[in-house]
């Protein structure tokens, strides 16, 4: 009856009945997991042979640039799957690391287990397709925004496009050498924008570190 409660409302079982949710918690393997605060509990370039389910906690997730040139860390709230479009396709392997910022449990289960549940549910099948098409149609509207006009909201365009989830803390840690050549501006006019922003109250500057205590709630309207 844990397990059950545990798993009924995690975004791959939504919509299930009671006698399939049964089914499966008797038939189908789950792998429970609890981390301590600060354990990773996956690391980018992990291969994404399982589909791994936060169901309790804060999960703290890093990304890079490619050439490692900026780093931002947000937090995630529970339930959240965690990349479930690289559990097929091009490139099978985990971008971000996933750390516990408070102690966590999760579940996972296995690439093999997705494809039987799959095939024997529709609205498993359904439910995983709906996840990984609107992440897919998210990403995609972001390119055909109009673009801001003046530097303050190209700034905080730059920011929200590198989150996972445009609400709540983040800290970026980026150069304002590295800043200004991503916005093709000039290190003076980001300065001053920047300042800005911070009397506004929108972030805080300190060395090499941009902190964003709520990346929705912009100033300027």
């Amino acid at each position: 009856m844990m397990m059950y409660d545990q798993l009924i409302n995690l975004p791959l079982f939504m919509g299930l009945g009671v006698s399939e949710m049964t089914e499966i918690v008797t038939q189908a393997h789950f792998d429970f997991r609890k981390y301590k605060e600060g354990e990773m509990i996956v690391s980018h370039g992990d291969a994404c042979n399982r589909l791994i389910f936060v169901f309790r906690g804060l999960v703290g997730v890093d990304g890079w640039a490619d050439d490692y040139g900026y780093e931002v860390s947000e937090t995630l709230r529970v339930p959240v799957m965690l990349e479930p479009e690289a559990l097929f396709g091009l490139r099978q392997r985990f971008t971000h690391d996933y750390r516990a910022a408070e102690p966590c449990s999760t579940v996972a289960i296995s690439k093999d287990e997705v494809r039987i549940l799959s095939d024997r549910y529709d609205i498993i099948r359904l439910n995983l397709l709906n996840a990984v098409a609107t992440k897919a149609q998210r990403r995609a509207a972001l390119l055909w925004r109009a673009t801001p006009q003046d530097l303050e909201h190209r700034i905080i365009r730059w920011f929200t496009d590198r989150c996972l989830h445009p609400a709540g803390k983040k800290v970026f840690h980026i150069k304002m050498t590295r800043l200004a050549a991503e916005l093709n501006d000039s290190r003076l006019d980001i300065s001053k924008a920047l300042n800005r922003l911070q009397d506004l109250g929108y972030l805080r500057l300190t060395r090499g570190i941009i902190t964003i205590e709520e990346i929705e709630a912009s100033p300027l309207g």
